[in-house]
Parts: structure tokens; C-alpha cells; sequence
């Protein structure tokens, strides 16, 4: 079975020398970038791909994109003949476009609705894997915003991640929906392990503060300044900041809004990144939200951890993957771990 498979116009293409392929917690949109160089010959024609093109791309024939062709270069001389293509899943245009709605507010609706108005447009089907029917009192678009930036900061109010799949859907997931068997182990199966680490962005107190829409229970100065506080212990010194919550809100909402905040800044603070042999684990590819045990002396990690990016790579180095990783508690509204027991909870 070919490595890389390219299907645009009906047409499949093949025989792809490099690819590099990304799917990310982070990015509502998975995205590719394929290439071949190679002598001319007699028999070889152009390949007519071109920029906008719908494609689907597999990997050992499994899905793993369905969207777009981004960018299509070609470069030839008299005797060699060069191209890559860049590509995007369906989500793409959710990140590109802006939001298009005739009142651009919702009053009580849930996130599950409000996303499914903005990307019905666009031809992107939306699922709900995570609690997102809770209704908002209040949700409005900001002038010219994007469809992604608007529903990023509605799942921020949730506590859970939006993600794109492989036919193209957006999803709203909680983190760490799926386990895997395989174990990254040092000395096994990991090539290259490295730890990135920056406080910079940490804080001890977290206040949300927002406004939100009066009711005969809920009015005067609490729904007029409503706030949330979550504290990370593990800063040890005083550090606070105040963030404008993004759209209205109060309770449980607004709470969420807070613990979200504090934990994936805790989770981005410190991470783990591997380059493992292979395209796949144990079930599939490599893929963003799997729970995976990490077991690693040089680390000093010996824990289940969140895999916040999967990129597939093919080069003359051969079949590999980029994980990285982090707590799952960074992308949730979960409390975080002790310190004792949590990389990202230790003191610098």
C-alpha cells in the first residue's frame, strides 16, 4: 500500500518523497504539506493540482485530512521537475472567514447552536463530543470576527477544545477522549525527547471578571459585576491577572472561564516534545487528544500524559512523528494535580 495518497478531482497521486501533516488540539484545522523531486522523463506529464482544489489526503489508507489545496509551486528546469502542495482541512476556511450571521447575537443558546449558524455557511459540519448545551445568557460577534476566533472563545467559556476531523467535521471535544495502549518509552520506541519550560505566562490568581444580562433572580451588582477567581498554588509568589471574560456570563459559566484560563497556562508553560518512529500506535495514527503513558528517565516522567499535536513526517530520514504533550488537566476545567505529582506543577 502507497505511504501518502493524494486524492484530488478523483485522481489519486502518489509517490510523495516528503510530507508533513499536523493536527492539534491548538488549530481547528489539520494541515499538510506534500513534495516530490524528480528527473524528467518521457512519460511524465504535468499533474493538473491547483490551488483551491478539493483533495482528501490518506496515510497507509486511512484517512487523515479532507479539505483543500492552500498552495500548488511547481519549478522545473531541463532536466528535473519539482513540486509541493499545502493543504488544509475543511476548517481552514473557519479560521480564514469571517463570521456571517443576520442579528450576530444569540440570547440562551447553546454553543452547539451558535457554531452550527456560523459554519453552516461554509459546508462544515459540526459535532458535539463534549457538554456544550448549557445555554449562554448572552453571545454577540464581534465586528468582523472570525468563524474560529468567535467559537474559540465559546468553547473557552465551556472548558472544552475544538478539533477538526479527518472527513473534515469540527468537533467539540473534551480532553483526553481517547487512550492508547502504546507506551512512549525511552530506549523503545523514542528517537528524540526534549522540555520546554517558561513561566512568563504563569500566575498565582486569576480573576474573570464580565457583565451580564440582568433577570428577576439574578440583578443589581452581581449581575452587573459578576467575576470568578482560580489561584495555581505552584506559582509561589504573588502574581495576578484580571481578564474581561468574552462574552457574557456568570456562575458555573464564568468559573469555568477562570479554572480554563489557569490551567492552560499552566499546560503551555511546560511541555514534552518526542519524536517517535512511525506513523501509528496501537488502533491508528498518531493523533491530537489521546491519553498516552510517557516513560522516560532523562525527563523524569513516568505518567499518562495529553498529546496536543501529532505531525506525521516523511523525509529521507524515513517514516516518523512528532508528538507533543502536556497534563490533561491543561485543557480542562479539572483542578490541577498536586505539585509532587505533576511535571508541570514544579518550581522552576
Amino acid at each position: 500500500m502507497p505511504e501518502v495518497q493524494l486524492f484530488v478531482g478523483g485522481k489519486c497521486y502518489e509517490g510523495w518523497l516528503s510530507m508533513r501533516l499536523t493536527r492539534s488540539i491548538e488549530q481547528a484545522a489539520a494541515a499538510f504539506t506534500l513534495s516530490f523531486s524528480e528527473r524528467w522523463s518521457s512519460e511524465r506529464r504535468p499533474v493538473p493540482i491547483d490551488e483551491g482544489d478539493a483533495c482528501t489526503v490518506k496515510v497507509r489508507g486511512k484517512l487523515a485530512v479532507t479539505g483543500y489545496i492552500d498552495d500548488s509551486n511547481i519549478t522545473y528546469s531541463a532536466t528535473e521537475h519539482t513540486m509541493d502542495v499545502r493543504g488544509r482541512s475543511k476548517a481552514g476556511d473557519l479560521v480564514d472567514c469571517s463570521a456571517v450571521h443576520d442579528s450576530g447575537q444569540w440570547a440562551n443558546k447553546g454553543l452547539l447552536q451558535i457554531a452550527k449558524d456560523l459554519c453552516d455557511p461554509y459546508g462544515v459540519s459540526v459535532f458535539a463530543d463534549a457538554d456544550v448545551s448549557k445555554p449562554l445568557p448572552q453571545f454577540a460577534l464581534e465586528q468582523g470576527e472570525k468563524v474560529f476566533d468567535a467559537l474559540e472563545r465559546g468553547a473557552r467559556m465551556y472548558g472544552c477544545l475544538l478539533t477538526s476531523g479527518s472527513d473534515g467535521s469540527l468537533h467539540f471535544a473534551e480532553a483526553g477522549s481517547k487512550r492508547t495502549s502504546t507506551v512512549l518509552r525511552l530506549g523503545s520506541n523514542i528517537e528524540r525527547g526534549s522540555r520546554r519550560g517558561s513561566w512568563s505566562g504563569r500566575f498565582s490568581k486569576y480573576i474573570v471578571k464580565a457583565q451580564s444580562r440582568g433577570s428577576d433572580q439574578f440583578s443589581g451588582a452581581d449581575a452587573a459585576t459578576p467575576q470568578a477567581t482560580a489561584t495555581d498554588p505552584a506559582v509561589s509568589r504573588s502574581r495576578t491577572l484580571i481578564v474581561l471574560a468574552d462574552d457574557q456570563g456568570a456562575g458555573d459559566v464564568l468559573q469555568n472561564r477562570a479554572t480554563w484560563e489557569r490551567n492552560v497556562r499552566a499546560g503551555r508553560a511546560r511541555k514534552l516534545t518526542y519524536i517517535v518512529r512511525g506513523w501509528e500506535r496501537q488502533g491508528g495514527l498518531w493523533e491530537p487528544n489521546l491519553l498516552v503513558k510517557v516513560e522516560d528517565e532523562i525527563l523524569r516522567v513516568d505518567a499518562e500524559l495529553l498529546v496536543v499535536s501529532a505531525t506525521l513526517i516523511l523525509d529521507g530520514q524515513g517514516a516518523r512523528t512528532q508528538l507533543e504533550l502536556t497534563e490533561r488537566e491543561a485543557y480542562t476545567v479539572l483542578e490541577l494535580p498536586p505539585k509532587t505529582t505533576s511535571f508541570i506543577g514544579e518550581s522552576a
